[in-house]
């Protein structure tokens, strides 16, 4: 991953982690459980694409 990579996952990350620390202030709305749902999924969908990238990079730097 490249640094504005980086940076945007940690991005997601922090605020998953502010959605999860306040969940009693959205869980009332249903639009924001159906957001958060939406970015666990694409932060493990970028986590799985992350660890293929470098799996990648191992392999091309190994031949």
């Amino acid at each position: 991953m490249n640094k504005r990579q980086i940076n945007k996952l940690e991005m997601m990350r922090a605020t998953n982690a502010y959605l999860d620390s306040n969940s009693s202030i959205w869980n009332a709305i249903p639009i924001a459980s159906s957001y958060k749902t939406g970015l666990a999924k694409a932060i493990d969908q970028i986590r799985t694409s992350a660890k293929d990238q470098e799996a990648a990079k191992v392999f091309i730097g190994t031949h």
